[in-house]
């Protein structure tokens, strides 16, 4: 919602690397291709210092010569690094029918910028041996390596491939970041076939972000086997997708992009960055990063009103005009209803047809995401969020608005990425009895350009 291409048609998946103070955003150029719908055409980056305020340089690296298509990819350091200086990157390419004849091959920088493709002979096949290839197997996949040291040195990839009668991904390992020998896939417990986004060790564990980042994965080893995280399953969700990890000086951080409604191939935004959060229990969720607070430009005055109705069915609101097409951030202290039989506290969002978009807030901070008519009736759950988290009386929120996107955290935990049934007018108000008593509401206008 923070950041949108403007030398490129459309951007997709994105993957970041964070070097000197810089971080450096590549993304997938998204184009029409014949017969085949619209699929990655090349990779495209921005940097930025603050990880907030995105600077773009355009197209880095395109598609191979005659190839119908690019997937996306990550980047390392080499094990040279400390003499050559240079960094890795994977990418896939097809020349065939869809994605499904995917190979995934290599480039190579010494400036995260200017990007060298290496030859032939670092191209990784899929292994029959283990993996579903095609044209065998229609649905054959090989996508996309994230990488983490291998112990002994060396480094263990991650990816997106079929095994062979079972669902995974491809495990595999490289001495040099160039070279790559695929291994056997490691066991996933209780599981569908996914996409594999990126994986860390985040404490004594492994955890993995899958189908795109909408669900987590657990192991006690690089080599699995892999459990369904026991809270907090779907850890995106909403109108994103395919989360990736970034680690920092300052700590783990989670990139993805936002989407409107239009789905896949549509103009999509790179969403703020997360923090991953880690409780006692090993629970990982997605957090608000306070890196964040740069988006706060001048701050706007806005006047929060209580209204009752006596009809206990109608979503009121009082409604304060803010700038959604700049974008704002909206914070306060919201009550939390103490049972499922207390009427929901949360946030309304005035839409152009007519209707609004309603934030419902329940006990145990399960939120409800949906439309509503405009004087309140009628509202249609979409999503039903329980991030599982304890949450007290009262939670601080931060609603983070821009277009028709926006994100929505209780105290520091992100609840969903939602997008709006239309464009907003910039009409926001809370439902009544949200704010703890004596609070008020601050708002910023958000300084980007």
């Amino acid at each position: 919602m923070i950041y949108k291409p403007q030398k490129i048609d459309a951007m997709w998946d994105t993957w970041l690397y964070c070097h000197e103070g810089t971080y450096y955003l590549y993304y997938l150029t998204m184009g029409p291709t014949p017969r085949q719908g619209m699929h990655g055409q090349g990779v495209a980056m921005a940097t930025s210092e603050d990880g907030a305020h995105w600077n773009e340089i355009g197209v880095v690296m395109p598609k191979d010569e005659g190839a119908t298509g690019l997937g996306t990819g990550s980047v390392w350091k080499s094990a040279d690094f400390d003499e050559s200086g240079k960094f890795i990157m994977n990418y896939s390419t097809w020349f065939d029918w869809c994605i499904e004849s995917q190979e995934i091959r290599f480039a190579e920088s010494t400036d995260l910028i200017h990007w060298r493709k290496l030859g032939a002979e670092c191209a990784f096949r899929a292994d029959a041996r283990w993996y579903e290839t095609y044209p065998e197997c229609k649905r054959a996949r090989w996508d996309c390596i994230y990488s983490i040291p291998r112990p002994g040195g060396g480094r263990f990839g991650y990816w997106t491939a079929i095994p062979k009668g079972r669902p995974g991904f491809g495990l595999g390992e490289t001495l040099d970041g160039a070279h790559w020998r695929a291994l056997e896939p490691p066991i996933v417990e209780n599981e569908t076939q996914g996409e594999c986004g990126a994986i860390e060790k985040i404490g004594d564990r492994f955890v993995m972000l899958y189908h795109g980042g909408n669900g987590t994965l657990i192991a006690d080893k690089p080599q699995g086997p892999f459990f369904p995280a026991k809270k907090n399953r779907v850890l995106l969700g909403g109108h994103a997708y395919f989360t990736r990890f970034l680690p920092t000086p300052s700590g783990l951080l989670v990139n993805h992009h936002s989407f409107p409604r239009t789905g896949y191939g549509s103009p999509c935004y790179f969403a703020p960055l997360k923090r991953a959060l880690v409780d006692a229990e090993g629970t990982v969720r997605l957090g608000y990063w306070e890196g964040n607070e740069a988006l706060k430009g001048n701050r706007i005055e806005i006047e929060a009103r209580d209204e009752t109705h006596d009809d206990a069915s109608r979503i009121s609101s009082s409604i304060t005009r803010l700038d959604a097409e700049q974008g704002t951030v909206i914070e306060g202290v919201l009550n939390v209803p103490p049972s499922a039989d207390d009427r929901r506290t949360g946030l309304c969002i005035e839409c152009r047809d007519g209707r609004n978009a309603a934030i419902l807030v329940g006990a145990g901070g399960v939120t409800e995401f949906g439309a509503v008519q405009g004087d309140g009736t009628d509202f249609k759950q979409e999503f039903r969020v329980d991030r599982e988290a304890p949450f007290g009386a009262t939670a601080r929120f931060r609603l983070l608005l821009r277009h028709a996107l926006l994100e929505f955290y209780l105290d520091e935990t992100l609840i969903l990425c939602y997008s709006l049934p239309t464009d907003p007018t910039g009409g926001f108000g809370c439902v009544p009895n949200t704010l703890r008593p004596g609070t008020a509401l601050s708002a910023w206008r958000m300084s980007l350009p």
